[in-house]
């Protein structure tokens, strides 16, 4: 609340919104906003900001003024949550999300956009961070095939490296 409690003050000394806005405590929107909440609730009047008087709001005030816990797009629902679950299975598959889209245009007649299906895939996506070894081989020595697979920390790591490890000019 102590930005709120600023603003105000600022206001009552006589700066512009737009004065405040380059402070960079509150946008110039925002500070209209507030200045009208001020002017209706007589907040912009000339004594001090710290009482509990009528032109003074305490923290208690400021926060059911300002603080009312909304929720951003409380009003609308993502049109990707009825597809929740094949989402989850193409995440789970490793389809990439714009092939995740197009499959729901196709196959369901879909109306959201990619950004809709990309906001949800990054919702569900699983937090596994792959774990990465270096390989450390005498030139020459060691083949690596697509497809094996190397232990490394009790997990197994995919290998995708074609040919042989060893240094250019070797062959």
């Amino acid at each position: 609340m102590y930005h709120y409690r600023q603003i105000i003050h600022r206001m009552r000394m006589g700066e512009s919104d737009r004065a405040i806005a380059k402070t960079k405590l509150i946008g110039r929107t925002k500070c209209g906003q507030v200045r009208a909440i001020a002017r209706e609730r007589g907040w912009l009047g000339s004594g001090p900001l710290l009482g509990i008087e009528s032109c003074r709001p305490g923290d208690v005030e400021l926060v059911a003024v300002f603080e009312n816990g909304r929720v951003l797009n409380s009003t609308r629902q993502s049109l990707c949550v009825p597809y929740m679950e094949q989402i989850q299975k193409w995440i789970d598959d490793g389809v990439c999300w714009g092939t995740i889209h197009e499959a729901l245009v196709n196959q369901f007649n879909f109306p959201g956009s990619y950004s809709s299906v990309r906001r949800l895939a990054q919702k569900l996506k699983k937090r596994d961070i792959q774990v990465t070894c270096i390989l450390d081989f005498v030139p020459g020595e060691a083949v690596a095939e697509p497809g094996r697979l190397i232990l490394a920390r009790g997990r197994r790591l995919p290998m995708f490296l074609l040919g042989r490890l060893s240094p250019p000019g070797f062959l």
